[in-house]
């Protein structure tokens, strides 16, 4: 009965799912506007760091997901 509880829903697994699907789409639009930012020849770092930030985020969602 224990075992039934902590197993994870089909509803949990969908809404992480979502939710790396949102980061992974911010990432894009972060590496696009690096990329634009670059061109224009202004600083980047801050748009790193929220890439840093994201990927570090993804990363921990797919450990979870093991």
């Amino acid at each position: 009965m224990l075992k039934e509880w902590l197993n994870t829903t089909g509803f949990e697994k969908t809404r992480e799912a979502k939710k790396m699907a949102k980061i992974k789409k911010k990432l894009m639009t972060l590496e696009i506007e690096r990329c634009q930012k670059k061109m224009t020849h202004c600083d980047v770092t801050a748009v790193d760091k929220k890439i840093a930030d994201h990927k570090s985020a993804y990363a921990k969602m797919c450990e979870d997901k093991r």
